[in-house]
């Protein structure tokens, strides 16, 4: 997801300083072709003629802000006086009908936990429009348009958050909740069941199209770990060798970007790190 800055300072916000509490989600409601991030930018750019404004756009492919976090837009609909005005970050998601909905929501999920860690916000400040004045917003998700509705959109960005800790299988509900790097041929193995097994249990028209916090029913209890060699090394390159994983720097970035550690470089902290995260899988 490409992420932008296009800063406007135009009408349609309060004066005040933003108490920066709340991520607040919306969606556009707006299906026409094009209305994109870029066109919801534009929009704020050019003086938004309706009473509104919001900091984020995001769509299939972008985030746009328009906004800084000091700002005071008008979103909520919860007035001067509301919590959601004066302390919210708003990110609207963009539902237009030539982009991919599932992945302009996912953008969304990562947009919102990469604006709670900038914030130093926990998950429980993720909010809806909703929460604030009533209104049937974010429109799509509460009604779990492509199978993500408000549950699932929360572990979206609760898994971006902590990956590594991530939901992982759910024995007494028997499903088990898609994390990060995960495909449906290595669930498959680890239930000890086929893909095609698995597709068709869940109602997978594309074995490759799974995301994260997707929940998927399973027929077993628990998965086989994936790593089960070397457990109390202390070497990530030794522990790689052990389970017949390769060891090399551009294979240890796969790893590291999959487990949610970013620029990885191959430092003692980050070998650590992700040593920590694949001993527990």
């Amino acid at each position: 997801m490409n992420i932008k800055q296009e800063l406007t300072t135009t009408k349609n916000c309060y004066g005040g300083k933003n108490g920066r509490l709340f991520v607040v989600i919306h969606q556009t409601g707006n299906t026409n072709k094009g209305a994109n991030a870029q066109a919801h930018s534009n929009l704020q750019k050019n003086g938004n003629v309706r009473q509104a404004s919001w900091h984020w756009s995001v769509d299939d492919k972008e985030a746009i802000q328009s906004f800084s976090y000091d700002v005071q837009c008008w979103h909520a609909g919860d007035g001067s006086t509301g919590a959601g005005n004066l302390n919210g970050i708003a990110i609207e998601i963009c539902i237009n009908s030539d982009g991919n909905y599932a992945q302009a929501v996912r953008n969304g999920a990562k947009l919102a936990a990469r604006v709670l860690k900038e914030l130093g916000l926990p998950i429980s400040a993720l909010k809806q429009h909703n929460n604030f004045s009533g209104k049937n917003c974010p429109q799509q998700i509460r009604e779990g348009r492509a199978g993500i509705n408000w549950a699932t959109f929360v572990t979206l960005v609760q898994t971006e958050l902590s990956p590594k800790q991530a939901p992982a299988v759910q024995a007494t509900t028997g499903t088990y909740v898609v994390k990060s790097g995960d495909t449906l041929s290595g669930i498959a193995k680890d239930f000890n069941t086929t893909v095609d097994a698995l597709a068709k249990a869940n109602n997978i028209a594309n074995p490759n199209q799974i995301f994260v916090g997707q929940a998927l029913k399973v027929s077993a209890s628990a998965p086989t770990k994936r790593y089960t060699k070397a457990l109390d090394s202390n070497s990530i390159v030794d522990f790689l060798k052990a389970n017949g994983i390769s060891s090399t720097l551009a294979n240890r970035k796969k790893l590291a970007s999959a487990n949610g550690i970013t620029n990885y470089t191959g430092t003692a902290a980050q070998n650590t790190q992700l040593l920590t995260i694949l001993k527990k899988q």
